[in-house]
């Protein structure tokens, strides 16, 4: 009933056109995709009662109210509905689901008769942005101007620091307590910083 799904980022950076003959696809983004956007196309056998047409988007168990209308390419006087995902870290689950009395639609006949339903799966993985490593690219991320917190917290001889930026929150692990210390005081003086002992 779907003739394909198709997702974009807002920087494009992401772009995918799903055919509908497999009913589970997964995909990967970079952690600085926060939504994508998701845009449905219906077989050009339900166009003309594309208003029966029931279509459901649920993201990690949760309803999608649609974002906007868009025109179908073959269709522009039709609109469809496209769907503003904002992605949490880690596993996003959208689940696609379309009823509709299909009858014999497919087969050159009119609508009618018992509602047909379909379910599509999307697995969309965003990924956390890798640990940092190195002390001084930590140094570099915290005096950036969009650093707006600091945490640090000791455990035993680890110490890990934390340094949210606008999009990403940065973690360093050290092991060694004279250069935890070191950066500490490194520091820049107007990133607020919250020390937690364990």
């Amino acid at each position: 009933m779907l003739k394909s799904i198709s997702l974009d980022s807002e920087d494009k950076s992401f772009m995918m056109s799903l055919s509908t003959e497999t009913f589970a696809y997964s995909a990967a983004v970079h952690n600085h995709v926060s939504t994508i956007t998701l845009a449905p196309q219906l077989a050009p056998q339900l166009i003309p009662i594309h208003q029966q047409v029931g279509l459901s988007v649920f993201q990690n168990g949760r309803k999608l109210a649609p974002s906007s209308l868009q025109p179908i390419p073959s269709s522009p006087t039709v609109g469809q509905n496209v769907y503003t995902v904002p992605l949490v870290s880690g596993q996003n689950i959208i689940d696609i689901w379309i009823s509709a009395q299909v009858g014999a639609l497919f087969q050159g006949g009119g609508p009618g008769g018992k509602t047909e339903t379909q379910q599509f799966y999307l697995f969309i993985q965003r990924n956390s942005p890798k640990q940092v490593q190195d002390i001084k690219q930590f140094l570099e991320i915290a005096r950036r101007k969009d650093a707006k917190s600091g945490r640090i917290k000791k455990n035993g001889s680890q110490t890990k620091f934390k340094v949210r930026c606008s999009r990403y929150l940065y973690t360093l692990v050290i092991n060694d307590a004279a250069k935890a210390e070191k950066l500490k005081q490194s520091l820049p003086p107007t990133l607020l910083i919250e020390n937690i002992k364990n």
